[in-house]
């Protein structure tokens, strides 16, 4: 019974501290540079944050909308060509940024963030032994894995099940 009564009066509060917490986010969101500071941090790495604005820049200028497989693909290739040069297992995420080293859990992090600094809505999927993300663009589905130079940018929703039904059974055996 006291449950209820608990219930019944903390609720309104527990709204309002909800509505207070969205209007907050959406007026103040953290930008980019904000979250690669804390992934130094994080790291424990007393190098600068890497300036990646010119970056950003860069897509910014893309004649392609933001949200089109187009861009999409251009933002995987070309963030390959900058941050993700060579595989490492055990990268944390300042290496990547600073040294270029990567795996697939910082890779996928990177994307992540420049997605979401493009407002493109992505989900991210875990197995017990590799995560990669599905970008939803404009013309559907892409799949992001950083870890595959040559074919990660996948489109078509076969082929993306294809690849994920990979993913799994691979996880099964290792």
């Amino acid at each position: 019974m006291k449950l209820i009564w608990y219930l019944i009066l903390l609720s309104p509060i527990v709204a309002l501290g909800q509505d207070n917490y969205i209007n907050l986010t959406k007026a103040s969101s953290p930008g980019i540079d904000h979250y690669i500071q804390s992934f130094n941090e994080v790291d424990g790495l007393n190098t600068p944050v890497p300036d990646i604005s010119s970056f950003l820049e860069k897509l910014e200028e893309r004649d392609s909308p933001k949200r089109s497989m187009k861009f999409c693909k251009t933002l995987f290739h070309k963030t390959r060509q900058q941050f993700l040069r060579h595989y490492s297992p055990y990268a944390t995420f300042g290496e990547t940024l600073n040294a270029g080293k990567y795996n697939c859990l910082t890779g996928t992090a990177l994307y992540a963030l420049l997605l979401d600094h493009f407002g493109i809505p992505y989900t991210i999927t875990e197995t017990n032994y590799h995560i990669f993300l599905v970008a939803n663009t404009a013309e559907g589905q892409a799949l992001f894995e950083a870890t595959d130079p040559a074919h990660g940018f996948v489109t078509g929703p076969q082929q993306i099940q294809e690849r994920i039904q990979q993913y799994k059974s691979d996880a099964g055996r290792a």
